[in-house]
């Protein structure tokens, strides 16, 4: 399941993959679609796992994105998974954005390259979010 039309064509490739994709108002110049015009048949879904990137992360307020819409569509995503799992470099690490759209007690794991600072590595670990460090 994704609002994404970059991943939606690329997974629509394998024969063992089913996509469902998200429909709502495409954002501009981010291949995405956003706002609660698409979401209504996905909020009786129960998803296992949902991977999301973000535009920045603290503790205080989670997971945040500069757009209304975006975040709309992905607090929903939240709401209906099992796991969470959050991706962004590190630079984002430490930093908000406009609106939250997963708070932190909501996330179960953060994706991220090794410039995180280890102050920030072991306030994460400490909060009880799993991280993971990619290669």
């Amino acid at each position: 399941m994704t609002n994404d039309l970059s991943i939606a064509a690329l997974l629509d490739q394998f024969e063992d993959i089913t996509v469902y994709f998200i429909g709502g108002v495409i954002r501009k110049h981010y291949n995405c679609t956003i706002g609660s015009f698409g979401s209504a048949p996905f909020q009786d879904l129960v998803v296992d796992k949902a991977i999301m990137g973000t535009n920045s992360f603290t503790l205080a307020k989670g997971a945040t994105t500069p757009d209304v819409g975006q975040a709309e569509m992905k607090r929903l995503l939240v709401s209906i998974s099992d796991k969470v799992f959050i991706l962004g470099n590190s630079d984002k690490i430490g930093r908000n954005s406009f609106v939250t759209f997963a708070e932190s007690n909501h996330i179960d794991v953060i994706i991220t390259d090794g410039a995180i600072s280890k102050a920030y590595k072991e306030s994460i670990e400490d909060s009880g979010i799993e991280l993971v460090i990619a290669e």
